[in-house]
């Protein structure tokens, strides 16, 4: 019962972030703050830019190994995203 209503108040705090200016930049810094504790040393090392617009979060990554290998991947990286920031944030995520 407790994680239901923790999570409602992560998507409730979500949406006041992504409807208030100053929100969308703390959002923008949590969505980047978790892709670096989710993903991990060596995909932070090899991230070379990160945006964040409206949902959809673009990264582009140093090697194209790695890239090639995380793209069969990318729903699954979404949702870990997603659920490290507590509700439906990620809507698309794009390597390149």
């Amino acid at each position: 019962m407790e994680r239901s209503k923790a999570s409602r108040m992560g998507e409730a705090l979500n949406r006041f972030l992504k409807n208030d200016p100053m929100g969308e930049m703390v959002l923008k810094a949590r969505v980047f703050a978790t892709w670096d504790e989710v993903m991990g040393s060596a995909v932070v090392k090899a991230t070379l830019s990160r945006e964040f617009n409206g949902g959809t979060l673009r990264i582009t990554l140093s090697s194209s190994v790695l890239r090639m290998q995380m793209s069969t991947q990318t729903e699954q990286i979404r949702t870990q995203l997603n659920a490290a920031l507590g509700g439906e944030v990620i809507t698309k995520l794009y390597l390149k």
